[in-house]
């Protein structure tokens, strides 16, 4: 699909080609809303690209029916964001794009974004992987990214986040520790030099692994604020706090940082999560009683109590699917299986 006319001081023969590549996962009506804010972008020379990963809600049919002029391709299966978005950027880089966007599907933006995002990219001379200033969509004013900062051992913090904005903060380019993949910007000269998203991720830590080895190529990440994108923030798996969210979050966080981190700070990142699993523990366990019944030795006291609390740990395990979903990352950590883990996902999706 392209636009039919751009207010870009660029010239519509000038401006270079641009893959805006969105990944649906049974998300029809985030996607269709998605694709009708992508409609109204005022540039000239765009494609946009979307990736079904095995959608069983009709997304494919919807898309193909509304936007006959989308580039649609399924991949018959979910490879998560990182397959589905590599599959995205093969395609991008075999059919002559100068420039890609990741763009989640839950997302609107505005009109404007290619013609900030490529002037943008020239102002760096294409030497930057850049993101835009990110909003809530159910609060339009307010920020949900603006940039991103590390602090030690491995918690990154959103710049701005929840913060009203007046146009005046976070008003020009800045350098941040990585671009976020919800609405990420390169020429492709830098993803055939860095190379795909890694696979072994699936979801989360994708774009900030991506960002880390565009860094070692001399990359550095910047947002773009006249860039501007309004998230519904995590729809695709229930939420920030929704124990699948929490299971990739987990796991991929100690994979990024045995990738990247030097050991010292590696194993304060490893020591970090097993304390909050402790600590979280400690808090909520359930207490140990003793009870003596009428006619029980203290033999048989202890040991029908130790049979109640042994029954009471078993419930408080199976009820806390957070506490579950820390231990079965930490788990397939340690054993090094990675990408989608199925039998983890079934468990724990729309919970």
């Amino acid at each position: 699909m392209h636009a039919s006319s751009t207010s870009t001081s660029l010239g519509a023969t000038a401006a270079p080609r641009v893959a805006i590549i969105i990944l649906n996962w049974n998300g029809k009506e985030d996607t269709l809303e998605c694709l009708a804010s992508v409609r109204q972008i005022l540039y000239s020379n765009f494609e946009i690209v979307v990736v079904d990963n095995g959608s069983d809600d009709g997304s494919p049919e919807a898309i193909a029916k509304l936007y006959p002029q989308v580039t649609l391709i399924q991949t018959g299966e979910n490879l998560g964001y990182a397959g589905g978005n590599n599959v995205g950027l093969r395609h991008a880089l075999a059919n002559g794009a100068q420039y890609i966007l990741l763009l989640n599907n839950d997302t609107i933006i505005d009109k404007n974004i290619l013609i900030a995002f490529v002037e943008g990219s020239a102002s760096l001379a294409d030497s930057g992987v850049l993101s835009a200033k990110i909003y809530y969509h159910s609060e339009p004013r307010k920020l949900w990214y603006a940039g991103v900062y590390l602090e030690k051992p491995l918690y990154f913090v959103h710049v701005g986040r929840d913060q009203i904005d007046d146009e005046t903060a976070y008003s020009s380019i800045i350098e941040t520790e990585y671009a976020c993949g919800c609405a990420l910007f390169a020429h492709t000269s830098i993803v055939r030099k860095v190379g795909l998203l890694d696979e072994r991720f699936f979801l989360t830590y994708e774009e900030v692994d991506w960002c880390y080895r565009a860094r070692n190529y001399g990359y550095k990440s910047f947002v773009v604020p006249n860039a501007k994108v309004w998230h519904k923030v995590s729809a695709s798996f229930g939420g920030e706090k929704s124990p699948l969210a929490l299971y990739f979050f987990k796991r991929n966080t100690l994979l990024f940082a045995r990738k990247h981190l030097p050991l010292a700070q590696r194993l304060a990142v490893y020591g970090d999560a097993l304390g909050e699993i402790a600590e979280d523990f400690w808090i909520r366990r359930p207490r140990f009683a003793y009870s003596r019944k009428q006619g029980q030795s203290p033999a048989q006291a202890c040991w029908w109590s130790l049979a109640s609390y042994k029954r009471a740990l078993r419930r408080f395990y199976t009820d806390r699917l957070d506490l579950r979903a820390h231990l079965w990352a930490i788990r397939d950590f340690v054993l090094r299986r990675s990408g989608n883990r199925g039998d983890v996902v079934r468990l724990l999706k729309d919970r």
